[in-house]
């Protein structure tokens, strides 16, 4: 009798170890439920439902998506990236008349952006539900992982579904450390921007601590001034989330940026799902060009558009991507040229058309461009980043698009200056207190120089600086010259690199200042 009793204990006892034994392993290799909808009550979190029939859902009872191929239930972003088997279950049933149709099962590894075909399920024949699946996915377990789920033809029943369930299996039993996305933006401002930091999570944590050291790669294009970042190694040791500090710098340059940071576990073990980030430095700057000049005089054919650098930098035009745009009439047509060169600060450049130039004023254009010829009632425009269609409107005279006769800016027989150019800023929006404009003729225009200012870059402009200067007018010299004749004009400057010679026969007579960061 007691043999037999520790016979039937130990035989007991086995039997509860056997049971603990499957239980266990169970529970550390079975499957996890990532989400499972009956159908009915609120929509889950992060779910979309495009309808455009009327009937994707009836949540009183089940999900519905009709025969229309635009209409389909689009689940959230769920992270498998720590499982190596996945499968989606759903029971299937029909509703209205004609042809059965299966429901289509979609699947994207990357939120939605791609979406590949798992397969349909079985088509049911009625209005009893069938299960279809279990549909395996078979594409690298990410973690952005989306489900759509839609109906399978234009025509015919509609499909009705319940019981949606997805469930995953596999787990590495690794823990798991990735950045929480591949990429992110910033945008510089001219003050420092201190970001929120960029975000490592620790998925999956079995008790031994892991650390990662952060490194910046070197194919990122920003520069070492540009950005602040810590890169101290981080420990994990919980399931969490740390981030790396980052602060953008404003900087001198107007191109945007990259900045690569990678990590590596110098500490512990833990796989990596996602160990690279690219933060794009979004640039806030933009070029310091506007229009200051549009010219229709009344006795000559000789227009032109006339901008200018109000910076203090040089720009790159061709890198700007600097597009001059004309709107004829009411945007019946446009004419565009892309700009090259630089342009230095308080530089002007004159755009016209080279032949009318020549007659006119007696020297050439910068930019040759026989459209910017606007007779008074057509608009003009300077896009950067790319042409109208592209790029960022930057600076306008009037409004494209719109005919100018009988408009505020309408600028027939005139001209129309820039009010306080030194000083303005691009506008993109044409605003009339910035202008003046008055009836002119050839004698009134002033290409290549500022309002009651005359300039050298090889040429005097706007005309001989001899016969037409005043003791009210302004010389700046961008180039080397020399004064041959006798002058009275208010300020003088000369450009750094410039050399200035006055003849022993001149007499030159400044009543304001006289700036010489040349050679005198």
């Amino acid at each position: 009798m007691y043999a037999n009793y520790k016979f039937m204990k130990r035989k007991y006892i086995r039997i509860l170890l056997l049971i603990f034994f499957v239980s266990s392993y169970n529970i550390s290799f079975g499957q996890t439920t990532i989400f499972s909808e009956g159908g009915g009550g609120s929509a889950p979190a992060g779910w979309t439902f495009n309808n455009s029939g009327g009937n994707d859902i009836n949540r009183s009872s089940y999900w519905l998506v009709d025969a229309l191929v635009n209409e389909n239930i689009v689940t959230a972003a769920y992270d498998l990236s720590s499982y190596s088997a996945a499968e989606f279950r759903i029971d299937v049933a029909t509703f209205g008349s004609g042809s059965a149709n299966p429901a289509l099962i979609e699947i994207s590894y990357d939120n939605g952006d791609n979406f590949t075909q798992l397969n349909t399920t079985a088509t049911p024949s009625g209005s009893s539900y069938i299960t279809g699946g279990p549909i395996s996915l078979t594409g690298t377990l990410s973690s952005q992982v989306v489900i759509r789920i839609s109906n399978n033809s234009t025509s015919g029943r509609g499909v009705r579904l319940r019981n949606l369930e997805l469930v995953a299996s596999g787990s590495s039993g690794n823990p798991t450390i990735s950045f929480d996305s591949s990429s992110s933006s910033e945008t510089e401002t001219d003050s420092d921007v201190v970001t929120s930091g960029i975000p490592l999570t620790m998925t999956n944590y079995g008790g031994s601590n892991v650390t990662i050291t952060p490194t910046v790669n070197g194919s990122s294009t920003a520069e070492s001034g540009d950005y602040t970042i810590e890169l101290t190694p981080l420990t994990f040791v919980a399931n969490e989330t740390k981030n790396i500090p980052l602060t953008i710098k404003d900087d001198a340059d107007f191109n945007d940026e990259t900045l690569i940071i990678d990590f590596t576990v110098t500490s512990g073990t833990a796989d990596l799902s996602i160990s690279q980030h690219t933060v794009t430095i979004l640039d806030d700057e933009v070029p310091s060009l506007i229009i200051t000049e549009v010219a229709d005089p009344v006795d000559t054919s000789g227009r032109f558009v006339e901008i200018y650098n109000t910076g203090d930098t040089s720009l790159d035009l061709s890198s700007w991507q600097v597009y001059f745009v004309k709107s004829v009439n009411n945007g019946s047509s446009y004419s565009q040229k892309a700009l090259s060169g630089t342009i230095e600060p308080n530089q002007i450049m004159v755009i016209a058309n080279s032949t009318y130039m020549n007659e006119d004023y007696g020297y050439s254009p910068d930019v040759s461009f026989n459209s910017a010829d606007g007779n008074g009632d057509d608009a003009y425009a300077l896009f950067f980043g790319g042409d109208r269609s592209t790029g960022t409107l930057l600076d306008v005279y009037g409004v494209q698009g719109v005919d100018g006769s009988g408009q505020a800016w309408e600028y027939t027989n005139s001209r129309a200056t820039r009010n306080n150019p030194v000083s303005a800023n691009p506008n993109a929006n044409w605003t009339s207190g910035e202008w003046t404009i008055s009836s002119a003729d050839i004698a009134d225009m002033t290409p290549g120089a500022l309002e009651n200012e005359f300039r050298y870059d090889g040429d005097w402009k706007p005309r001989d600086v001899y016969l037409n200067s005043s003791t009210s007018d302004d010389v700046y010299a961008s180039s080397s010259v020399s004064i041959t004749g006798n002058l009275s004009v208010n300020d003088f400057e000369v450009k750094s690199g410039a050399t200035l010679t006055i003849d022993k026969t001149a007499s030159v007579t400044i009543t304001g200042n006289f700036t010489n960061n040349g050679t005198f």
